[in-house]
């Protein structure tokens, strides 16, 4: 019985994470990588929180080119494909965070780390 109610509460927290990331799975088509683009020498982490298109500030680039793993060099992702366009955030510096068009939505990308 024991075994049964650990098995029945691993399945509950699987379906709990696998819910939770369903959002981010319209973001990436990479499963094995976290949803990220590469800009400007930092790496932004793409989260499921979109911005709304009267704080979409100027556009300050473009996905060079899609990867399917983790982005390595300035203007890669795994998120969106090449073309997608990057744009600043009113009232939030492109050091802490940007936007990415993603088939029409605005998703915030948070900086993780500077490139090497």
């Amino acid at each position: 019985m024991r075994k049964f109610i650990l098995f029945v509460l691993f399945i509950s927290m699987a379906s709990v994470i696998m819910t939770g990331c369903s959002h981010a799975a319209e973001a990436t088509n990479s499963p094995l990588y976290p949803a990220a683009v590469a800009w400007n020498y930092i790496v932004y982490g793409l989260s499921v929180d979109t911005v709304s298109a009267d704080l979409i500030g100027k556009e300050i680039g473009q996905v060079r080119r899609y990867t399917t793993s983790f982005p390595e060099k300035n203007g890669d992702c795994n998120s969106a494909p090449a073309g997608s366009k990057l744009y600043s955030i009113k009232g939030v510096s492109v050091d802490d965070a940007i936007a990415i068009d993603v088939g029409g939505k605005f998703y915030k990308a948070r900086k993780e780390w500077k490139l090497h």
